[in-house]
């Protein structure tokens, strides 16, 4: 924040407000998205602010690198998290918990129709959550039974 600040003042600000909104704005709806679509049979679903569902699903972020893209190198960013699933009474009583490493944050956004497109550091990263999010739907449809 503060090399975002001596570069023009106020840019720490914008910096820091984009940086947590973006969490609601651009991480949680590609995630949510992407997620419910490989349960097509609507096994599992994820559905955000309701506490009175059975179970919850926490997504915490441990790292976030948001790679660049300054129009001449680009590099992709990538998360590590720790997906958590516990009965929503009960958030001490944890009945599955996994960390997922190097989840990678390439963009490839409607607005990107040529690949290294990707300057916003928030639409890289929201990718990031889209690729975590197919990636653990995936896991988890392969570990459900069906009759």
């Amino acid at each position: 924040m503060l090399e975002k600040e001596q570069a023009k003042p106020g840019n720490a600000r914008v910096f820091r407000e984009e940086w947590f909104g973006d969490r609601v704005y651009r991480y949680e709806p590609p995630y949510i998205k992407a997620f419910n679509e490989y349960f097509k049979k609507g096994e599992v679903k994820v559905v955000k602010g309701r506490p009175d569902l059975p179970f919850t699903m926490k997504v915490h972020t441990t790292e976030i690198y948001p790679g660049y893209n300054n129009g001449f190198t680009r590099k992709s960013g990538n998360l590590e998290v720790i997906i958590s699933i516990y009965k929503t009474e009960s958030a001490d009583n944890i009945l599955f918990s996994a960390k997922i490493m190097d989840v990678e944050c390439t963009y490839a956004g409607d607005k990107a129709t040529l690949e290294g497109f990707d300057f916003h550091q928030g639409e890289r990263i929201a990718y990031g959550y889209w690729n975590l999010a197919k990636f653990f739907a995936k896991q988890l449809l392969r570990g459900i039974k069906y009759n």
